[in-house]
C-alpha cells in the first residue's frame, strides 16, 4: 500500500550553494507531463519555510538567460522518484494571513528552448541524424534521449539552420520531439521509450477509465513512479479496456505535509494506438 507521502525538493541558482527542502514542510505540487513538444511544467506552493531560504528563493520571470535548475523527488515512506527536473521561470514569496507562501513555476527544457540559437549552413547532403545531432549540441541543459524512426533518413540538400535550436529541431521532424526530465526524445506514434512497464491496477484507481476520442482517461494514487513516452498494463473493472498504452502524459496534483492532508491523484492520458508499440533505445 502506499502510505506516508514524503518529498525532497532542490533549488539550484546560478551562483550560490543549492537549498533542499524535505517533508514535513506542507508543498503542494501541480506537475504536467506529457509528450507534446511544448514544455511540461510544475506549481509548486509551499507553507512557512524559513526567512533565509524565502529569501533565497526568489526569481523573476521576466530573466530568460538565467538558469535555476529544480529537481523533485516525491513517492511514499524510503522510496521516491524523480518527479519533476527543470528550470524556474518565476519564484517569489508573500504573506497571507499569519502565514508565508512561496510559489515557484517552472518548466522542463525552457531554458535550452528559448536560450539556444543556431546560425549554420549545410551544404552537404546529411542524414537527419547527423543535423538533429547537431541541433542538440547547441542546447545547453538539455541531452539526448530516445531517437525513433522520425529521426532517420536523409534531410533536404543545402539547408540553412538560423534560429532557435528546438524550434529547428521540430522543423525537421516535426511534433514527435519533446522534453522529459531535461531529455530530449523523437518518438514516432507507434514508438515507446526503452524500459519499464509500469502497472496500474484497479486497487489503485480512483474511478474507472474514460474514453476520450483515442485517448484512455486514467485518475489514480499518486503514482510519482510513472513517465511519459513509456508502456503501461491497466487493468480495471472494465475489462474492455484493460491492456497496454502507450503513456502520453499525466498530471499529478498531491498534498504532501506533516499537518494537513489533501489531494495525491495522477490523472493518466493513455494513447490506445491501432497497432503494436515499439520500444527506442536511448
Amino acid at each position: 500500500m502506499k502510505f506516508g507521502r514524503t518529498y525532497q525538493i532542490q533549488v539550484k541558482p546560478p551562483n550560490g550553494p543549492a537549498i533542499t527542502i524535505v517533508s514535513p514542510i506542507t508543498a503542494i505540487i501541480e506537475v504536467d507531463r506529457h509528450i507534446m513538444s511544448s514544455a511540461n511544467s510544475v506549481s509548486v506552493t509551499f507553507y512557512n519555510l524559513s526567512q533565509s531560504t524565502r529569501s533565497a528563493i526568489y526569481k523573476d520571470k521576466y530573466i530568460l538567460n538565467q538558469y535555476w535548475q529544480i529537481v523533485i523527488m516525491a513517492g511514499y515512506q524510503n522510496s521516491m522518484h524523480e518527479m519533476f527536473r527543470g528550470n524556474i521561470y518565476e519564484a517569489y514569496s508573500y504573506k497571507e494571513g499569519s502565514e508565508w507562501i512561496t510559489k515557484i513555476e517552472a518548466f522542463d527544457g525552457q531554458y535550452a528552448m528559448t536560450n539556444a540559437f543556431v546560425t549554420e549552413s549545410l551544404s552537404s547532403n546529411l542524414s537527419k541524424m547527423e543535423i538533429v545531432t547537431r541541433l542538440f549540441a547547441a542546447m545547453p541543459t538539455v541531452s539526448i534521449g530516445s531517437l525513433g524512426s522520425p529521426a532517420q533518413g536523409q534531410a533536404a540538400r543545402g539547408q540553412a539552420l538560423a534560429g532557435q535550436a528546438y524550434d529547428l529541431l521540430r522543423a525537421q521532424v516535426g511534433d514527435t520531439v519533446f522534453i522529459d526530465g531535461e531529455i530530449c526524445h523523437i518518438l514516432a506514434n507507434d514508438e515507446v521509450i526503452f524500459g519499464p512497464i509500469f502497472q496500474v491496477d484497479q486497487g489503485n484507481l480512483f474511478t474507472t477509465p474514460r474514453r476520450r476520442d483515442t485517448f484512455l482517461e486514467v485518475d489514480a494514487i499518486f503514482s510519482p513512479e510513472i513517465k511519459a513516452g513509456y508502456l503501461l498494463d491497466l487493468e480495471s473493472n472494465e475489462p474492455r479496456y484493460n491492456g497496454r498504452y502507450k503513456v502520453f502524459g499525466f498530471k499529478h496534483n498531491v498534498t504532501i505535509s506533516g499537518a494537513i492532508g489533501g489531494d495525491a491523484v495522477t490523472t493518466l492520458s493513455l494513447c490506445c494506438g491501432t497497432k503494436a508499440f515499439f520500444q527506442v533505445a536511448a
